[in-house]
């Protein structure tokens, strides 16, 4: 049942800062990941693989989903308790514990995916659309198995709590003490590990191609993926630190590392789903030109030399396959 946890105390100040924060966050992850699925979507603004494009367009997905149900944090930080019922606090719960393994799982396929079309460009010129929506189909299905197995063994074991005024799962059943990590392995652990060779791979393929002056190796893609990569592993950072650390440290009274490091790593930890916007504007020309183009027609200032872009009609000619590697 949702319980609200005895409140920490925290001053008006520090809830306003940290209320503005998350705001900022999700009103930029919001306006980010639609503009990514309108620009994927329907004008072709991001000129990259398709199965690239594909992956990227469900890593948006889960990143609204996630702002979604990250919205109660500061809505309940803005009235200093838990006021948005409690469908909405269990709806949060189980959004979260369903985009964030599909997150990691999602983010290790992109990886796997670029290193796979360097490596073997040939064999992979035939991947198709429908093939890179399986691939992410199977990401969410098994990402879905930590939420069946929450609703299964115990669905109200879930009550709010002021670290981070949000809501949480508490996995208080017997059963967890060997379930938890057998889905920590599964849908955290593994895709981590994949995330962290395969990056390291592409690295090195990249270099090889590269030294054999091979001219179909496009680096706007490769540091595309690098980057989204090496965000995401250092977002998650301080969180796994937290669920190292935090079993060994006691919570009565709350100290520190349980209130303020637990609130820094959580808003670290959303970070990811926000950045992969500006890691495109970044690193993708084609996806820049478009958002400037957006910008302009809404009468706010651009870079001159980008409006003069062809892709500023919305008509993005299609490239050889050899060429968006």
């Amino acid at each position: 049942a949702v319980v609200s946890t005895q409140s920490t105390g925290t001053r008006p100040a520090e809830r306003y800062t940290w209320a503005s924060y998350f705001i900022l966050l999700l009103l930029s992850s919001f306006i980010g990941d639609t503009l990514i699925l309108i620009a994927t979507t329907r004008y072709r603004a991001i000129k990259l693989h398709k199965v690239i494009v594909t992956i990227i367009q469900h890593m948006a997905v889960c990143d609204l989903l996630t702002s979604l149900a990250a919205t109660v944090g500061p809505v309940s930080m803005l009235a200093d308790g838990h006021v948005t019922g409690v469908f909405v606090c269990y709806l949060s719960t189980y959004i979260v514990y369903l985009t964030f393994p599909a997150s990691f799982l999602l983010i290790s396929a992109i990886t796997t995916s670029k290193m796979l079309l360097v490596r073997y460009p040939l064999r992979s010129a035939g991947w198709s659309t429908r093939r890179a929506h399986l691939v992410c189909a199977g990401c969410w299905i098994c990402a879905a198995t930590v939420d069946i197995s929450l609703f299964i063994v115990d669905w109200d074991d879930i009550s709010f709590g002021y670290k981070a005024y949000k809501c949480d799962y508490h996995f208080t059943a017997e059963v967890w003490k060997w379930l938890r990590p057998v889905l920590s392995i599964f849908t955290s652990l593994l895709p981590n590990i994949v995330v962290v060779i395969t990056t390291c791979m592409l690295l090195f393929e990249a270099r090889r191609v590269a030294k054999r002056g091979r001219g179909s190796l496009r680096w706007q893609g490769i540091m595309t993926v690098i980057l989204t990569a090496v965000i995401y592993c250092l977002s998650i950072l301080p969180f796994t630190v937290y669920l190292i650390a935090g079993p060994h440290i006691s919570e009565e009274p709350p100290g520190w590392f349980h209130l303020h490091f637990y609130r820094c790593a959580w808003s670290v930890l959303l970070l990811s789903v926000v950045s992969n916007f500006y890691i495109y504007l970044l690193t993708v020309t084609s996806f820049r030109h478009f958002v400037f183009h957006k910008l302009s027609a809404k009468g706010l200032p651009v870079n001159q030399s980008d409006s003069e872009s062809s892709i500023f009609k919305c008509e993005i000619p299609r490239q050889p396959m050899s060429r968006t590697f």
